[in-house]
């Protein structure tokens, strides 16, 4: 089916749609529970917009972007 639970660090058990898009008959990756708050943004800002990590420190330093410990 399209529904599948997934586990959510702190919401517990969630009940999401799955993609219904296909390549070469491959089925979708398997489903995670969305990021918390923040999980992604070093990765975003690195990868997608070529941050370094010394200007993504000093963005956190001042408050201009939250973080989340790993």
């Amino acid at each position: 089916g399209l529904i599948e639970t997934v586990t959510h660090p702190v919401a517990g058990d969630m009940k999401i749609v799955k993609s219904p898009i296909r390549f070469n008959g491959q089925g979708p990756a398997p489903a995670r529970s969305p990021s918390l708050l923040n999980e992604d943004t070093n990765d975003v800002l690195s990868s997608c917009l070529g941050f370094d990590s010394d200007l993504i420190e000093e963005l956190i330093a001042e408050g201009v972007i939250g973080s989340v410990e790993k």
